[in-house]
């Protein structure tokens, strides 16, 4: 009851008008301040639909649908209408409609809350007139204004901060939000910080300096001035104001200066440098920094004079160091060219420090004498001890290079020999005056120097690192000397050569010998060619008269006698076949590899054609998988594929022969495998198979002469492969060797 009391006590005085009306916008009740506003008694208006009030009907059929209804919000905005008083005048009034609910929560009337705004709103005007004056000026002065709403984040902007947004009219509402997000993204959150401040502290005020975007999408310097302007009846700040300005020019120039000062102390830092500075009116000496402290032991300065400077130089630079620094000293001409001197200064140690100084004169009187010069001084004692140890290993190397053992020498980019050792001009035979500054293609014969001239040496000089080339060299006496050399570029860090390094090697005893190994191998070659012809000559005469004598007498002789003709015959066939053998063997290692292109599929078809009858007599089945296209040599492949799947045929188990070829690419070669469902191989035996006559079956079991795995290895190796095999008795082998993707030549 007390908080109805309290309701209508309330009601009663309010000064705002208060009219209730129910859910058909019928009014129920209205408070003396409202009869005062519109002329009408609870009387004239009880039970009238609130109609009755409104200057235009249409405002009050519009505002009926967006705020009178149930489910119009418990907080709702005001907004404002035109009405009519019982006399006729027409009034601005500012209303809220604010619902009210019974105990279920039903929404059941509204209290209508309203408050004549017209003369505010005259006041608007004329403020809207002096705001005019306001652009004007902020237009002269290139600033523009603004001023937010802190509750609502909405505002007004105008002058140059418009036309930087884009914004065409010279008075805008803009939100605090749009506004912050033409600012760069690491300084919007500072920006808010500061306005939450002074929302906390309205004694503050605002001024901040933020990079920000124009509509061009150029990035400007604004610097935002203002302050809080309005405030609530409970005191909080309610709204911001104040002026913003294009102050790119001076913040660039502020930036750049604190950048300047930041880089020149990080510099000296870095590099170890301090400062000094002298008047050359006084005399006055003054050492900053690092040096400073090593000169006198104590932080700050080191102060001494003209006088006593040459007190602080080593003695043996003493004379150097004071004729060098005498532009520091001494008005020596109109120059300020900067000049620079190395010498040791005594330390507070007692020590001596290398110190580098450079400086210049930095100013002069009216009459154009100079009166100060300044400049850096840096601590090179280190430099000083690396310069020395780099002579000292440059030395060395000079003599470890001159001294070695070995054929070397030096040129530069144009090819002149520049640095030659010792053992290269005694082979040589020459004289270090006759090589140093010549070419060194002149030391080359004919046939060589034209290779080199065209091809080695330009390829060295642009850096690509040579290994054995064979060349021909010629000594002072003319004999001509065979050598291979290998050559290491050394480049610059922008990638141009400085020298190259040569490292040649006598081969001529090699060649020699290689020569004699070829003669000796191709007289073997034409041994073993007639010694096959020779042996073969009585194997097929046994041959053929023993097959001879057991036409004629088969009657004659008994079992015994033809079963030793027989094997007499077979004998002599595997003797044959034998020396055919180990003629191929013999051949493989010295005849030249002749690469090309190898289609490996097309060549497994080949060697499965030949084998075909072996291979339908075992019912064997042969398949393949995608092979590759290659370099080598097709005869000696051709051997490879076909003894293995010979051997893989041969050497099967009960069950029908099934064989698979295949490749598989590991970095630069290709693996080949051809694997089969046979008898296998012990693995004890898996390297003893492939050196020449080893069996590991008799010949009544399996045929052959025990040289072909041998065949297979060495056509391998011919190629830089290599050849291998896993296996397991009664479970197949895989048979396996690689083929390099490019194949070398002999």
């Amino acid at each position: 009851m007390n908080l109805e009391n309290n309701f209508r006590s309330l009601f009663s005085a309010s000064p705002d008008s208060i009219i209730v009306v129910d859910l058909e916008r019928r009014i129920v009740q209205v408070n003396p301040a409202a009869e005062s506003l519109f002329g009408w008694s609870l009387g004239d208006l009880q039970d009238k639909r609130g109609q009755i009030l409104y200057a235009d009907p249409r405002d009050f059929e519009m505002q009926g649908k967006r705020r009178f209804n149930p489910d119009a919000p418990a907080q709702p905005e005001p907004y404002i209408v035109h009405y009519r008083t019982k006399g006729g005048r027409v009034f601005n009034g500012e209303t809220v409609g604010v619902p009210v609910t019974d105990d279920t929560g039903e929404v059941t009337h509204f209290l209508c809350i309203i408050r004549d705004v017209t003369q505010r709103l005259q006041m608007k005007s004329r403020l809207e007139a002096s705001e005019v004056q306001l652009r004007s000026a902020l237009s002269s002065a290139g600033e523009g204004a603004f001023s937010f709403d802190l509750r609502s984040g909405l505002g007004s902007v105008r002058g140059f901060i418009n036309e930087f947004l884009g914004i065409e009219a010279p008075d805008a509402t803009m939100s605090l939000t749009r506004l912050m997000e033409c600012l760069a993204p690491e300084y919007q959150p500072g920006f808010m910080a500061t306005i939450d401040a002074l929302k906390a502290d309205s004694d503050q005020d605002l001024d901040i300096t933020c990079r920000a975007q124009r509509v061009d999408e150029t990035w400007r310097w604004l610097q935002f001035r203002g302050r809080i302007s309005d405030f609530d009846r409970q005191g909080s700040a309610i709204r911001l104001s104040g002026v913003v300005a294009d102050v790119t020019e001076t913040e660039t120039t502020r930036r750049a200066l604190i950048d300047r000062e930041r880089e020149l102390k990080e510099a000296l830092k870095a590099s170890s440098m301090s400062n000094w500075r002298i008047d050359l009116a006084t005399g006055k000496v003054c050492v900053y920094g690092d040096a400073a402290r090593s000169l006198s032991g104590q932080d700050g300065e080191f102060v001494t004079s003209l006088s006593h400077w040459p007190d602080q130089l080593h003695p043996d630079d003493r004379s150097e160091a004071l004729r060098d620094s005498r532009p520091f000293t001494a008005d020596m001409s109109q120059s300020d060219a900067s000049h620079e001197l190395t010498c040791r200064l005594r330390s507070a140690s007692g020590g001596w420090t290398w110190y580098r100084l450079i400086g210049r004169i930095t100013e002069r009187d009216a009459q154009g004498q100079a009166i100060q010069s300044a400049g850096l001084i840096q601590d090179i004692s280190d430099w000083k001890q690396l310069s020395s140890a780099l002579d000292d290993e440059k030395r060395r190397f000079e003599i470890i290079y001159r001294a070695t053992p070995a054929m070397l020498y030096t040129i530069n980019p144009a090819g002149e020999i520049t640095e030659v050792s010792d053992f290269w001009l005694r082979h040589m035979e020459y004289d270090r005056e006759a090589v140093i500054g010549r070419p060194a293609i002149d030391f080359l014969c004919p046939d060589s120097r034209e290779r080199a001239e065209q091809l080695v040496f330009p390829r060295m000089i642009k850096g690509e690192t040579q290994i054995n080339t064979p060349l021909r060299y010629v000594r002072k006496t003319g004999e001509r000397i065979d050598v291979i050399q290998s050559a290491l570029t050394e480049q610059d860090e922008s990638g141009q050569t400085r020298q190259c390094f040569i490292v040649m090697t006598d081969v001529s005893a090699l060649r020699m010998a290689y020569d004699q190994l070829e003669r000796t191998n191709r007289e073997l070659d034409r041994f073993a060619t007639v010694a096959s012809h020779d042996l073969q000559e009585p194997l097929r005469k046994i041959s053929a008269f023993s097959s001879l004598v057991r036409r004629r007498y088969e009657d004659v002789l008994d079992p015994e006698g033809l079963r030793s003709l027989d094997f007499l015959v077979d004998a002599a066939q595997r003797m044959q076949k034998l020396i055919d053998d180990l003629l191929t063997y013999s051949r493989m290692a010295s005849q030249p590899l002749r690469l090309e292109e190898v289609d490996l599929d097309e060549l497994v078809k080949e060697c499965t054609s030949r084998l075909d009858a072996a291979i339908h007599e075992a019912g064997a089945r042969v398949r393949r998988s995608t092979l590759p296209a290659l370099q080598g040599d097709r005869v000696l492949i051709g051997q490879i594929l076909q003894n293995l799947i010979g051997n893989a045929v041969k050497y099967r188990s009960e069950a029908a022969p099934e064989i698979l070829v295949s490749a598989e690419r590991e970095d630069l070669h290709w693996v080949i495998h051809i694997q089969d469902n046979g008898i296998g191989i012990d693995p004890r035996f898996a390297e003893k198979i492939f050196a020449p006559f080893q069996r590991l079956h008799t010949r009544d079991v399996y045929q052959g002469t025990g040289i072909g795995l041998a065949i297979v290895q060495q056509a391998v190796e011919r190629h830089g492969g290599r050849v291998w095999v896993e296996s397991q008795p009664g479970e197949g082998s895989v048979f396996s060797f690689t083929l390099p993707t490019a194949a070398r030549s002999d």
